[in-house]
């Protein structure tokens, strides 16, 4: 049923149920063999992955090492003023 339900948002179908009453199991089947071959919905976590790796084989050598959840969205955090003016400070002049 996980499955479906991927597929669904690929799809950008809301009824889920729906879905599997109207797809043969041979079309079913199908989409599964396709997403074991390419999977989808990790799309954020594939590229942030392939950016830390570029990010971390271009850094000095001082530079701490970039995760892929530094490359990925999240919701925004509260800064102090201290955390701020640490951020402008880092713009060359």
């Amino acid at each position: 049923m996980m499955f479906l339900h991927r597929l669904a948002l690929k799809l950008g179908i809301w009824n889920v149920p729906a879905l599997a009453e109207s797809m043969p199991a041979d079309v079913l089947y199908g989409w599964m063999a396709y997403y074991q071959l390419e999977p989808w919905g990790d799309e954020w976590l594939r590229s942030a992955v392939g950016f830390a790796q570029f990010q971390n084989a271009n850094r000095g050598k001082n530079k701490k090492a970039m995760k892929p959840e530094d490359f990925m969205p999240v919701e925004k955090r509260a800064q102090t003023p201290e955390q701020m003016l640490a951020v402008l400070n880092q713009i060359p002049r």
